[in-house]
Order: C-alpha cells, then sequence, then structure tokens
C-alpha cells in the first residue's frame, strides 16, 4: 500500500492508500483514487456543481475509511461505492448523493446489458474451445451440443436467481464465496423422493394435454412407466430421483406375468439401459437412486399389491421368492456393465441391512459380488446407527394423534394439527392461540365418571426435545411430551403423572361407552343400507367399466362370500332387493374353494356409495360415520363382522392401518370393548368377551379387560366358608373383575361408581422416553371445564401439557441420501465456505458469530426459493410434480411441505488449519469439528420452531463446490491454506484429508461420531485401490462395519479402468496393460461413478491426492458380530 497525508482537527495523519481492489468479475486490479473523484464530481455536475477540488477532499475522506476498514482484506468495487454514498451524506451533499445514486443504478444496468452480451460470446467460445472449468463441474455432463445448450440456460438461471430473487447481502455472499448456492443453474428443486405406489396406483398422468398411461398391469410396461417417470420429473428437478422399496412393489408383477428368470432379466436389462441414454438436458442420464428392501419390510408385508391399478387380494409377504428373483437379475445385469464393460452410472441401488438382513443367500452373493468389482451400491445401516426400518416408510405419512371434535352438531374426528391449523385465530403469546370458532372437544367429568362435550377455549403450540412412548394392555398407544400430565387411577382416585414417570403396571384411563354423547337422532342413511355399507367395506369391491376411455365410470357392486355362509348371503340379497329392487347376480370363483361373487349392476348405486357417501375399500371410514346415531354406527359395525369377522364374530384381521385405528375407536365410541394388537401382516381388533358361565358357585370366569378394577379398592380381600377354608382371596392379585366383584357380593360404592362410568382403568403396558436432538413440535388444548380429554385410540389425558403430533423432524430422513423416502426430498442446497472463516477469525467466539450470520443468509435464501417454487408449481411450471405432489397439497395446503431446507458444510479439515494450525486428524481439530457441528445443528432446530420448516445439515458433496470456493479464497487471500499442489480443492464436508491413511478402520474410527452428527445426506466412502477379490471378503467386512460402527451410510468404492479392446480392468491403469490403448479410469467423484477425464480439476486433484486403503479385511478379531 502506498500513503499519503490528510489534515485534521490541527494534526496531520499518515493513511495507507489501498494497492488493489476486486472487480465484480473477480479480478484484482490496481487501485485509482482518480475514479473515485471522477464519479464524485460527475454526479456533483448533475446538480449542478463545479468544484473538482472538493470531489477530490471527498474522495480522500473514501480512501481513509477504505484503509480503516480493510486491514485484513482487499476492498471490492461495491465497498467502495457504498462508502462514496456515506461520505457524501455525512458530508451534507444529499443531492449530489442522490445523483450518485442514479448514476451508480444507470451504470449497473447498462453494465449488466453489456455484461450478458460480452458473457454469451464468452461463454459459448469458452464451452467450445473448452476453457471454462465449468464444462466438467458436473462429471455426469459430456461436451456435447446438448452440454452446450445447457451451460448457457444454466447462465442465464443463474443470472435470474441472483439479480431478481435473492436480495444483495445473498446474492454478494454467494459471488463472494461465503456460501455457495447450488443448483443456480435450474429454477427448480434439489432432490425427490416419490412414492412408487402412487405412480402404480395413478400410472403416468396427471397432466392435461399430455400422453397418458393407465396403471401398469405387466412388469415390462412399470419399469417403462418407471423410466419415463425418472427422465420427465428429472426435467423438474436438478438433483437426484429416488424410488423406494422398488423390489418391493415390483416383485407381484412378475408372478402375475408368469414370467421365467430369464424373462425378468431381460426386462431388467432393458430398463437399465434406458436409463442411461445421455438424453436428459445437457446430455445427461437422470440421477436415479433406488432402494431395495432385499427382505419384504414388515411395514408392507400384510399390504395388499398393486396390480393395474388395484389392490389384490395376496399381500407383498406373499412374493418373497420373485423379490429374490428382481435382486439377483438386477445384480447381474449391473455386474455384466455395457458392451464394453463400462458401470452404469444410474440407477444407484441402496440396500437397506436389517437385523434380518439374508447374509447368506443367493440374493447376498449377488450384491456382494456386483460390490466387489464396481462398488455400486450404497448401504444404509440399519443394525447398530440411529436409522430405524420404519422410518423408511414414514417419511410421507406421519404419525399423529387423533382427536374427537363437535363443531355445529356434527362430530368429526381428526388430527390435533389439523385441529390447530383449521381453528386457531389470534396468537396470543409465543405458545398460545385464540380458538376461532366455537369447538368441542370430548372430554371426561372427573366428578361423574361420564364422558361430554366441553368448548375448547385456547390452543397450545411447543416443542420438546423428548417424546414418551405409552401403550396400555388393551393395545391403545399414544405419544406425548415428557411433561404431559397422564390420567392415573389410585387409591385416591383419578389423579395425574407426568408422562416420564409412567411405568408399567400404572393404572391409565382409556374409553369404554361413548354412545351417549353421539347424535342419537341423526340418521342419514337406513340401518340396511349402513349394514350394507359395513359389509361392502369387508368383502366388497366397486365395478368399473373396462373400455378404455371410461375407465372411471361405474359398473357396480361386487361382494364376496364364502358359500358355506347361505345365511349371509341370503341375508344381502334380501337388503338389496329392499333396498333397490334388484336380485343380486352369483358367479363361483374357480380359483378359491366356497368363493362366491356376488353382482350388483346398478352404476347408480355404486357411484352413490363412492361420492355421496364416501365409502371405499381402503382408507379409512367414511366422516359422516363419527355423527349418526349408535344404531346406524351399530348397523354398519354389524355388516363389516357379517364380512369379515371370525371365531364366532370375535376377531377381525385388517391389512390397512388407518381402517384398523378408525374401527377399533368406532368400536369403543359406542360401547364395545376391545383389544387392538398389531402383528407382522396386520392390525387385530378382539372383542372382549367373558370366558365361562359365572354362575354362582360354578367354576370361576375370566372377564373382559375393561370390566376389571384395581385390587385396591376392593374392601374385603377373602371369604372362607363356615368351615374355614379359603372360599375366594385377591392377595397377590393386580385387578379383580366384576365377575368376581358380583359373585361374592363384595361391591362398594366407589366399584359401582366405576362400574357405571364412561371409562375403564388398564394397567400401562410399557412406557419409553425417547430423547430427540431438535426441537419436536407438540400441540395441546385447554378446555372451559373438566380438563381431561379424549385423543389418539381412545386414551384420557390432562389438556394443556404438549400432546404430540408433529413427527416430521426427524434425525435421519428425508432430505437423507438421495431424499430417497417417497414424498420428500431437499427444497435446495445452500453450503458454508468453512475455510474462509477459519481464515479471517481470531478467536471461537468472532467464528460462531461469523457462522451463525453465514448460516442466516442461507436460511433466508431457503425460505426465498421455497416460496417462489410454490407459487411456480400453482402456476404449473412443474405439472408432474405438481400432480405427484397432490396428496401433499391437499394434507398441508403446500406442495413442498416435506421438503427439507438444506444448509451443508466444505473444507472443515482446511477451516481447522487455518483456524487452530490443527487438522481434523488431530485429537483437538476433531473436537472443535464436533463443537461446530452441533452449534450448527442447534441453530437449524432454532430455524425450525421459528419458521416451522424442516431444515436438515448435510455432509455436501461438494463435486463442483469444493474447487469454486478454493480458486476464490486463493485470489482472495494468497495466504489460506487450501488442499492440493497443482490446484485448490477443499476436503468435503468433516472427511479425513485424502492422503492421511490407507488403514480404512482407522478412518472407520475417526469418522463415526462425526458422522452421527449430519440430519440430511452423508455416507462414508472406503476407497480401495482395486476390486475386493473376493465375495466372502465383501461380506464380512460389510458386516464388520454394520455391526461395529454408528455411521448410517456406507459404500466399497473400488476404482477400475475400461480399455476400449479388453473392457473391465481392476485397478487404475491409464493405458491398458495388454495392449497399450488408452483407457478410462473410474472412480466415485462423490456420490457416483464417472470417468476420472470427466472431473473437474479441482477433483481430479483430489484423485491424484487420494491414497487408497488396503484391502479390506476383518480387524481386532471382528467377525461381524456387534460390539455392543
Amino acid at each position: 500500500m502506498g500513503f499519503f497525508i490528510l489534515a485534521g482537527e490541527g494534526r496531520l495523519n499518515l493513511i495507507m492508500i489501498p494497492k488493489k481492489i476486486i472487480k465484480r468479475d473477480g479480478r484484482v486490479v490496481d487501485f485509482d483514487e482518480e475514479r473515485i473523484i471522477n464519479a464524485i464530481y460527475k454526479a456533483a455536475q448533475a446538480v449542478g456543481g463545479q468544484d473538482r477540488r472538493q470531489a477530490s477532499q471527498l474522495a480522500n475522506q473514501v480512501t481513509a475509511l477504505l484503509a480503516e476498514k480493510f486491514v485484513d482484506r482487499l476492498p471490492t468495487v461495491e465497498d467502495v461505492q457504498d462508502l462514496v454514498e456515506k461520505v457524501l451524506i455525512e458530508n451534507g451533499h444529499a443531492r449530489t448523493a442522490k445523483a450518485y445514486i442514479l448514476y451508480r443504478q444507470q451504470h449497473a444496468e447498462w453494465r449488466d446489458f453489456r455484461h450478458l452480451l460480452v458473457n454469451v460470446q464468452e461463454m459459448v467460445q469458452g464451452y467450445l474451445d473448452g476453457q471454462d472449468w465449468r464444462i466438467n463441474e458436473n462429471s455426469n455432463m459430456n461436451y456435447s451440443l446438448q452440454g452446450l445448450n445447457n451451460h448457457i440456460i444454466a447462465a442465464v438461471s443463474s443470472r435470474y436467481w441472483l439479480e431478481k430473487v435473492y436480495p444483495p447481502a445473498i446474492r454478494e455472499a454467494h459471488e463472494r464465496g461465503d456460501i455457495h448456492i447450488h443448483d443456480l443453474g435450474l429454477l427448480a428443486p434439489y432432490c425427490c423422493g416419490w412414492d412408487l405406489a402412487d405412480l402404480l396406483e395413478s400410472g403416468f398422468a396427471g397432466v392435461g394435454q399430455k400422453v397418458e398411461s393407465a396403471p401398469p398391469r405387466h412388469f415390462r410396461t412399470a419399469l417403462g412407466q418407471i423410466a419415463n417417470f425418472f427422465y420427465t420429473l428429472q426435467g423438474e428437478a436438478a438433483g437426484a430421483q429416488a424410488f423406494s422399496s422398488f423390489d418391493t412393489y415390483l416383485a407381484p408383477f412378475i408372478r402375475y406375468d408368469g414370467l421365467d428368470y430369464r424373462e425378468v432379466k431381460q426386462a431388467l436389462q432393458e430398463f437399465i439401459f434406458n436409463l442411461n441414454v445421455p438424453t436428459r438436458v445437457g446430455f445427461q442420464t437422470p440421477f436415479v437412486n433406488l432402494t431395495m428392501d432385499v427382505v419384504v419390510p414388515q411395514v408392507l408385508a400384510g399390504e395388499p399389491v398393486i396390480i393395474g391399478g388395484e389392490r389384490r387380494k395376496e399381500c407383498y409377504g406373499d412374493f418373497q421368492q420373485e423379490m429374490d428373483w428382481l435382486n439377483i437379475a438386477f445384480c447381474e445385469v449391473m455386474m455384466e456393465g455395457d458392451a464394453r464393460g463400462r458401470i452404469f452410472t444410474f440407477p444407484i441401488p441402496t440396500y437397506n441391512i436389517t437385523p434380518d438382513f439374508p447374509w447368506e443367500s443367493p440374493v447376498a452373493d449377488r450384491i456382494m459380488a456386483m460390490t466387489a468389482k464396481y462398488g455400486i451400491p450404497y448401504f444404509a445401516n440399519f443394525i447398530n446407527s440411529d436409522l430405524k426400518p420404519e422410518d423408511v416408510r414414514s417419511m410421507c405419512l406421519f404419525p399423529e394423534e387423533d382427536i374427537l371434535i363437535r363443531e355445529n352438531g356434527i362430530i368429526r374426528k381428526l388430527t390435533i394439527g389439523e385441529l390447530f391449523e383449521q381453528t386457531k385465530g389470534q396468537q396470543l403469546d409465543h405458545e398460545w392461540f385464540e380458538v376461532d370458532n366455537f369447538v368441542e372437544a370430548l372430554s371426561l367429568n372427573p366428578k361423574s365418571g361420564k364422558l361430554e362435550w366441553v368448548e375448547i377455549k385456547r390452543l397450545l403450540k411447543v416443542t420438546d426435545r423428548a417424546v414418551v412412548h405409552i401403550r396400555t394392555k388393551d393395545g391403545k398407544t399414544m405419544r406425548v411430551s415428557p411433561d404431559h400430565l397422564v390420567a392415573v387411577y389410585t387409591k385416591d382416585g383419578i389423579t395425574t403423572k407426568k408422562a416420564r414417570d409412567i411405568i408399567a403396571g400404572d393404572f391409565l384411563l382409556v374409553m369404554r361407552d361413548g354412545s351417549k354423547v353421539l347424535n342419537q337422532e341423526t340418521e342419514f342413511v337406513s340401518r340396511e343400507l349402513a349394514w350394507f355399507m359395513g359389509l361392502f367395506v369387508a368383502d366388497g369391491n366397486y365395478l368399473y367399466e373396462s373400455r378404455k376411455h371410461w375407465k372411471k365410470r361405474h359398473r357396480g357392486v361386487q361382494i364376496n362370500f364364502n358359500e358355506k355362509e347361505q345365511a349371509l348371503i341370503e341375508k344381502t340379497k334380501a337388503v338389496v332387493r329392499r333396498l333397490l329392487n334388484y336380485d343380486m347376480k352369483f358367479i363361483h370363483d374357480p380359483r378359491y374353494e366356497n368363493s362366491l361373487r356376488g353382482y350388483i349392476y346398478n352404476s347408480e348405486f355404486a357411484r352413490t356409495l363412492e361420492e355421496k357417501y364416501q365409502v371405499h375399500k381402503y382408507g379409512g371410514l367414511p366422516e359422516w360415520i363419527w355423527s349418526v346415531s349408535p344404531e346406524i354406527i351399530l348397523s354398519f359395525i354389524e355388516g363389516f363382522f357379517d364380512g369379515d369377522g371370525y371365531t364366532d364374530g370375535k376377531e377381525i384381521h385388517i391389512n390397512d392401518q388407518r381402517l384398523a385405528e378408525e374401527l377399533n375407536l368406532l368400536l369403543q365410541l359406542v360401547g364395545i370393548s376391545t383389544t387392538y394388537v398389531v402383528k407382522q401382516n396386520s392390525q387385530v381388533i378382539r372383542i372382549q368377551h367373558v370366558l365361562g358361565r359365572g354362575a354362582r358357585g360354578d367354576r370361576v370366569i375370566r372377564d373382559k379387560l375393561h370390566n376389571n378394577i384395581p385390587e385396591f379398592l376392593v374392601e374385603q380381600k377373602y371369604i372362607r366358608s363356615e368351615d374355614g377354608s379359603m372360599l375366594y382371596q385377591c392377595y397377590g392379585c393386580k385387578t379383580v373383575g366384576f365377575s368376581t366383584i358380583d359373585r361374592w357380593g363384595i361391591t362398594t360404592e366407589t366399584i359401582e361408581w366405576l362400574r357405571n362410568a364412561d371409562f375403564a382403568v388398564v394397567e400401562a403396558a410399557s412406557s419409553t422416553v425417547e430423547q430427540l436432538d431438535y426441537d419436536q413440535v407438540f400441540y395441546d388444548i385447554e378446555l372451559g371445564k373438566n380438563h381431561y380429554f379424549v385423543h389418539s385410540q381412545g386414551n384420557i389425558t390432562h389438556n394443556c401439557c404438549r400432546l404430540r403430533l408433529d413427527n416430521r423432524e426427524l434425525k435421519k430422513r428425508g432430505g437423507g441420501l438421495f431424499g430417497a423416502n417417497p414424498l420428500t426430498g431437499s427444497i435446495g442446497v445452500v453450503t458454508i465456505n468453512l475455510p474462509r472463516l477459519g481464515y479471517v477469525s481470531s478467536s471461537k467466539e468472532e467464528f460462531f458469530t461469523s457462522l451463525k450470520a453465514k448460516m442466516d443468509l442461507a436460511k433466508e435464501s431457503l425460505l426465498l426459493k421455497r416460496n417462489i417454487l410454490e407459487k411456480l408449481t400453482e402456476q404449473g411450471l412443474y405439472p408432474y410434480s405438481r400432480f405427484y405432489l397432490r396428496q401433499v397439497k391437499e394434507r398441508f395446503g403446500r406442495y413442498w411441505e416435506n421438503h427439507f431446507n438444506t444448509i451443508g458444510i466444505v473444507g472443515m479439515h482446511e477451516a481447522l488449519l487455518n483456524f487452530m494450525k490443527k487438522g481434523i486428524e488431530t485429537r483437538d481439530g476433531r473436537g472443535l469439528a464436533l463443537e461446530i457441528l452441533d452449534f450448527m445443528r442447534s441453530v437449524l432446530a432454532t430455524y425450525q420452531a421459528e419458521t416451522g420448516q424442516l431444515f436438515n445439515l448435510e455432509a455436501t458433496p461438494a463435486e463442483g463446490t469444493s474447487y469454486r470456493l478454493a480458486r476464490l479464497d486463493r485470489r482472495l487471500y494468497p495466504d489460506i491454506i487450501t488442499s492440493g499442489t497443482n490446484e485448490p480443492y477443499y476436503t468435503n464436508s468433516t472427511h479425513l484429508p485424502v492422503g492421511y491413511t490407507d488403514d480404512v478402520f482407522t478412518a472407520l474410527e475417526h469418522q463415526d461420531e462425526l458422522q452421527l452428527k449430519y440430519t440430511g445426506g452423508t455416507v462414508f466412502h472406503a476407497y480401495l485401490g482395486e476390486r475386493v477379490t473376493d465375495t466372502a471378503t465383501c461380506r464380512r467386512f460389510l458386516q464388520t462395519v454394520m455391526h461395529n460402527f454408528r455411521l448410517p451410510y456406507f459404500t466399497i468404492t473400488p476404482t477400475f479402468s475400461i480399455c476400449p479392446e479388453h473392457g473391465y480392468l481392476s485397478g487404475e491403469h491409464w493405458t491398458c496393460p495388454a495392449c497399450g490403448r488408452e483407457t478410462e479410469v473410474w472412480s466415485r467423484i462423490v456420490g457416483y461413478y464417472r470417468p476420472v477425464k470427466n472431473w473437474n480439476k479441482g477433483k481430479q486433484e483430489e484423485f491424484r491426492e487420494r491414497r487408497g486403503f488396503r484391502p479390506v479385511a476383518c480387524r481386532h478379531g471382528q467377525t461381524g458380530r456387534s460390539a455392543n
């Protein structure tokens, strides 16, 4: 820097003049104060000023401020112009300042226009000449005309985001490199997990004036629709497109088509080849992830299969053999590669490694062989991580606590979250809300023991970091916050305990009979029609027209019978004749013994049932059923049990969880006590009944569970006969039944009060507290009186204590790996440049303050993007996404509600080196890295609480980001520490430096705790120099990792080469050992395999410095057994 003397306040000051300045395009040029003088003088002339000397004096002040403020870094042009405005205003030159601002704006607009013209020319020429590094920013995109088109479009889209959407602070932070906003080149979301079941039920359709496909009936058709789906939906998103349970959902098509193994493999080969044709914009293939279950998950095993858009009689658990064929064929096709032996980059399969994973099976053998050769799959650790198998299926339909309400005389069942959203009024403080209309909840009067409707006065919304799961012996479950007051029956009567203090054996309150609070006179339908509706839900189906253009038209109704049930058949015929004046038609089904189908060919009747009365085979009960009289409800239940009940009508098995839960609640509402059991393939509702005859003096009977009372209420503990022998005693008993009390005449006033109450007392079977590492939302109500209310599955607790509902904010869901879970994903990703923070921060406090400021900018940018995407989706810019997200829209009022706002990091290792001169491989460095991640998690939790939106923390793959940010930092701060000798790059997220160790277990032990801190995408890649020698070694290594480490996702990544003449070569060979020809060296750049020559220069430098792990094997006697 140079110097000049500035006079002021009677003394002379020596000022250090900046030597360099950063231009808008990032170039560093010489500082020239004359340009500041000229700019001020021109602005003054515009308002009549002529004093150039004064302009020079003002410019001196600007230079002095620059010297004062920019000691440690170079100023930018924008910094200088901001200070010019400040100096003009502070010196009383308001008119000149206004003219300068106008001058600045006009020049900016002209500069943008000129830049656009020049930039287009440079952009095209730079691409054609191969000079622009961004050509290889995405290695999935080859040099091509399509690549050029995408290059130009991406540049225009980027300017739109930065100039029109984001405010200057966010734009400048991205352009400076403080943060990196991903996927600016596309006006679209990041990654999307879709619901394969929805595609199979709806077909590839939903967009007007476009070709539509009916739901697939055949295996090849399903694969074709999936391929079309991925190519089309990839055009509406920037990142990965994913389906879960691919093998589970497609296996039934194989049996229905009668395919043999050879035909299955051929179909999958066509599918995989189709997915790898580069017809996506930019000469790319779609970025596809498929999650494979390998073993049918429990949550799907009992679900009826979908063929041709219809639910069939068989369940997914019946098709394990076909599932095995599909997985074996998939692996073999992937192992064979293309005609040259090249790997198929997509789809990337993710295998769920669960405790029941079949390690010793033909399927596992093929998976291990594929992994040993190409390293294709990802493995999700469901054995020893905090991932849960049920989480994979629950990202789209959240477990919510139900509540019964009455509004304008209509009784409804809805979730407490829906109640909050539909009725919340003015916010009273940060937790409490008014209710904007008159709504009542079903409440227990603790004095009378009766149920009543009581007005809801206020609504509560709070957060907590733990949830308590409670289950009673009759199968009822509820999830509440730890401090929620649960109704408990003790020697002192009804009292409360905090949920965290509930233990097995506590007596809890559940609804036994709510019939007196139902709408006694409301009929809505006749009893006979209600009976028929119940029968239909149990054993019926709708008939539709088979003609192509009329498939949605009703033809009639079908009821399935066992021909031995002649009484039921005759009753049904008589009811139909009275309702419709119609004689049913019957056909024997030759496929099943004693199967008889009854038909009612009446399209108007079928349409009325489905559209007016909302009667459906699956998905729950019709809404009106809660608001009719007990007699109508009982008729409906009778019809259902006539159709689906067995063991003398005392038990039903249902494969529809929502229907089972609603029917169970409905039964209790009309006074029928039940026990609810969740089995592997179904939900079982058992009607509680008395065992034995119960006459006085006869053998003792077992009473209904809801007829049992606590033993401590019985005052007379034993009875002896005249000769002194013991006739009865209840010492050691936990409960005593009413039948026993009646038999021996030992009742009391309190016992009779309980007998006549609308609630029953049931023991708690279990109570567990789950600790969370995020702020979970809970809702509650405040009643006008009583303060005990009915919710969930008939549970009764005290109000105003944070009843849990929203289960969206999950530790390892949704925005995780590839956004793979159904109907979730990520809106966008913003990465924080950690090395720069480490370089400019002089203390830990300054580091965390700066980090929080950058995260705030990232949050603002993501929320802006979310709002833009929501608006554009409404307008139809993403027509297929809008259709396949319709269920989310219907449920929450917003299409992208389930998608996360993702904030990631890059370069933790380099950040630590710059900040504390110690890398992440050191104890101190790793400790600070963990502290930084914990800090970021706490900030994200605050964002969630403040906005009601989902945020997650990601280990950003940083394919291009790691190079872009390192290049910017080298330019701005020449002495900043980066990785790379020839080209700078930053190490991905919190990984070890790539050349640190060749011992995979050293790396795993270092990374295990760090990987668990991420709530979004993160994975450990075991980079190997060459293929694993045999599948047994691969299997043992994977078992060791899954059982002894907690990290959630893992890959085995060998390097291999492809010779145009000799095909696959194990290891890194730049020329073929056999013929000497140039080869393609392949490795995993971030999440997927591409030739190294396609990588950007930064990633190529990383590959050169990468130290592959030694051949894998178990260590320290580890054999795959759990280390717990």
